[in-house]
């Protein structure tokens, strides 16, 4: 995750905490609908998404105000009824509660594949000898693996291998730190995961030590806090995120450098190859 920073208040930890989250339904919603609106949730603030067949629920960290949420809400349909005029689209805002969610994320996280070598799982699954696998602690505040954007880069970091490119590597917004870590089982070293968040920082320290990884260091810090280059850069961001940062991107990397940039919604994708054209960037591939 990386955002602008957001002071809560801080709960005493016998408090009952609870957290805001969206319900999206329709019956016949198609899944680049899903898509769209979950991304779209994402670029504001989410910080997970559940889908299914008719929908999905998008969830918020505590300290979200709930009119705030409920005028996100209300632009999730409209941006749906830009999308397909007709349809009906039932949004409801929901108050979970830490327990709640809790069991839920232990009922819904089951193992899964990206690609051919890379399998996400929780702590409580059994490893597999078949696949690269990696330990996500399922959290409140950061998602799994599972958004389209994050298994797009996971894809491409694998690609990226089979190919042979190798060295270090930069992973932008690390949030839980899953693809720093499947960087660092692929073989890209050293690697360093930068976040604007301090959850997001603790957090992914905490997965990184489950999984055994020595050569990944994680810091709290901006793009322009850091020095030196790299031979790929990570940024699973948005593109508002992205054009604010693009200048300190470019000023770590190095005529071989390779940049990965996601997290762009597909009405975003013109204006951000723009963008990186402009910078005398070279586009390789797009998924």
């Amino acid at each position: 995750m990386y955002t602008k920073q957001v002071n809560a208040n801080k709960k005493k930890e016998t408090d009952t905490i609870s957290y805001p989250a969206i319900r999206v339904t329709n019956p016949l919603i198609k899944k680049e609908l899903i898509d769209l609106l979950s991304s779209y949730c994402f670029s504001m603030g989410s910080t997970g998404i559940e889908e299914s067949e008719t929908g999905f629920i998008a969830y918020f960290t505590e300290d979200r105000d709930t009119l705030e949420i409920r005028e996100l809400a209300s632009s999730l349909t409209r941006l749906a009824r830009s999308f397909n005029p007709s349809i009906d689209l039932k949004t409801e805002v929901l108050t979970i509660k830490e327990y709640d969610w809790v069991s839920e994320l232990k009922r819904r996280f089951k193992p899964f594949v990206v690609g051919n070598k890379i399998r996400i799982r929780p702590p409580w699954a059994e490893p597999s000898s078949d696949f690269i696998d990696v330990i996500i602690e399922p959290s409140r505040a950061f998602g799994t693996g599972e958004h389209p954007t994050t298994r797009l880069c996971l894809l491409e970091l694998e690609t990226l291998s089979d190919e042979g490119f190798s060295g270090s590597m930069l992973d932008v917004g690390t949030g839980s730190g899953i693809l720093a870590m499947v960087g660092s089982l692929l073989g890209f070293h050293p690697i360093t995961a930068i976040d604007n968040d301090p959850t997001a920082v603790e957090i992914a320290t905490e997965n990184i030590r489950k999984n055994n990884l020595s050569n990944i260091t994680v810091t709290l810090s901006e793009p322009d806090g850091l020095t030196g280059s790299y031979d790929l850069i990570v940024a699973n961001l948005t593109a508002g995120i992205i054009s604010q940062c693009i200048d300190q991107l470019i000023c770590l990397g190095h005529k071989k450098t390779r940049w990965v940039f996601s997290g762009i919604m597909n009405d975003q994708q013109e204006a951000v190859l723009n963008l990186i054209t402009g910078k005398k960037m070279r586009l390789l591939r797009k998924r």
